[in-house]
């Protein structure tokens, strides 16, 4: 009941963006089983720039939209950190804000092989934070560009 009333309590706007992100969610689940990570992450890019051209944008707080994309998450079945990451990425980017993916490694090699990635907006960790983040060694970093980068 709690959830339906959070549900309820959001703008019209906001309602849209939740299902939105429910649909890209799946969407980037699909595609990064289909699709080399090279070639989408370039992608992201281009459809990034297309974006950061228009002048119309959400305009909601950047703490109500990683909310949204929590919430979404948990309706999108097998969501992992990368399509989350990309997913918000994709959000934020139609919000006006200037966003990076970073994708890392655990340092630890006694660990199994263990992968994370995560969004951050001016160094500030948005998505995909974790008490060990620290332990990750991060292997690439994708800027993508919005309405900043005119």
């Amino acid at each position: 009941m709690n959830l339906f009333l959070k549900f309820w309590r959001l703008r019209f706007t906001e309602k849209a963006i939740f299902f939105k992100c429910i649909f890209l969610l799946n969407y980037y689940r699909i595609r990064l089983k289909t699709t080399p990570l090279q070639t989408l992450l370039a992608e992201i890019e281009q459809e990034s720039l297309e974006v950061s051209k228009q002048k119309q944008h959400y305009g909601i707080m950047p703490q109500t939209l990683i909310s949204i994309i929590r919430g979404a998450s948990r309706f999108a079945p097998f969501t992992t950190c990368l399509s989350q990451t990309i997913t918000g990425r994709s959000l934020f980017a139609k919000n006006g804000n200037h966003t990076q993916i970073h994708i890392g490694i655990h340092k630890d090699i006694s660990v199994n092989f263990a992968a994370h990635a995560w969004l951050s907006m001016d160094g500030k960790v948005l998505l995909g934070l974790r008490s060990d983040l620290h332990q990750y060694k991060e292997f690439t970093e994708l800027t993508l560009f919005t309405s900043k980068n005119k």
